[in-house]
């Protein structure tokens, strides 16, 4: 049985996005529909090699380093301010919490007898 490959993969491979993979195998007339097809490896080495004759190879690959944080948003007069997100809330409350034992009593209180005349 022969490796089978998605689109997606060797777009990853060639350092090209996934449309224009999927555009080199339309243009091929390779039957896949979208970016998760897969295809034969005689099928991926002709899209190689269109590829590199058209000299697309590595034109987005990723950049080794990771990508710069944004600045830190400012209060200025350049727009509305940035929207902050709230928690989200449960979705049940919780449970009422149980009341702490009460201590028993050492000797039941008696009542004084009554007085005698």
């Amino acid at each position: 049985m022969a490796k089978k490959i998605r689109v997606y993969d060797l777009a990853r491979e060639l350092g090209i996005s996934n449309n224009q993979c999927l555009d080199l195998c339309k243009s091929l007339g390779i039957g896949v529909r979208a970016t998760s097809s897969s295809m034969d490896e005689p099928h991926a080495y002709r899209v190689r090699k269109l590829a590199e004759r058209e000299n697309l190879i590595g034109s987005e690959a990723p950049s080794e380093e990771p990508a710069a944080s944004p600045p830190p948003a400012t209060t200025t007069s350049d727009g509305p301010p940035p929207v902050r997100r709230a928690e989200p809330k449960p979705l049940r409350p919780p449970p009422p919490a149980r009341p702490a034992a009460v201590p028993a009593a050492e000797a039941p209180v008696r009542a004084a007898p009554p007085p005698q005349a």
